[in-house]
């Protein structure tokens, strides 16, 4: 990897736009004196980004469920003992799900074809697998490495090894050059997202890189 000294890309002010735009103050926990229950003894605003269709927080079970089994096993998670494949359009690329039919006619006869199983049996935890992997590949040290995964180090490693704003500055640029690589494997794949935020981060990069 080549890791370059800069924290601003051309993707950056896309999403810091995106994160002013689409944050919400409000989520579907009740409220503890005028406060989301779920901000507990924080004191900071109530500020979210990832909330669910009804303002619900993800959590590891759901999401696996709801996205990553899906995208990765090409079948919805097993429903009395039985799992359905995932029905999508054709367009836009990778296709769109179909959750449900309607009156007229069910999902597998609206679809025009499914999602293929890319991996297997994959689970939340196997991500924190994958990015220890890469995290060791770019040589960070062992204790950066630890902190990242709110780990602790073992021993007496524990006692003398400490993290330096260095470490997490070489840190910021192995993620940051994953970041890129990742946009440009995808725009590979296609140009183009149903994903607006996506669609948006490689349409910048699509200028960046024009001639």
């Amino acid at each position: 990897m080549n890791f370059s000294r800069s924290r601003k890309t051309a993707s950056t002010p896309v999403l810091m736009r995106w994160a002013r735009d689409n944050r919400q103050a409000t989520c579907s926990c009740p409220l503890v004196g005028g406060r989301p229950s779920c901000k507990g003894d924080n004191p900071t605003p109530a500020n979210y980004l990832f909330l669910g269709p009804k303002g619900g927080h993800p959590r590891r079970s759901n999401c696996a469920d709801r996205f990553l089994t899906p995208a990765a096993e090409g079948l919805h998670p097993a429903r009395n003992g039985a799992h359905r494949p995932v029905y999508i359009t054709a367009a836009p690329w990778p296709g769109i799900p179909i959750p449900q039919g309607n009156r007229k006619a069910t999902a597998a006869e609206m679809a025009e074809a499914v999602w293929p199983d890319l991996l297997g049996k994959f689970k939340p935890h196997d991500d924190r697998h994958t990015h220890a992997t890469w995290l060791d590949a770019a040589g960070l040290h062992k204790v950066i490495q630890t902190e990242r995964r709110g780990h602790a180090m073992p021993g007496m490693d524990a006692v003398y090894n400490h993290v330096t704003p260095q470490m997490h500055e070489h840190l910021c640029d192995v993620l940051e050059e994953l970041w890129r690589e990742a946009v440009e494997a995808r725009r590979q794949l296609s140009p183009g997202s149903a994903a607006p935020l996506l669609n948006t981060i490689m349409a910048v990069e699509d200028r960046r890189l024009a001639p």
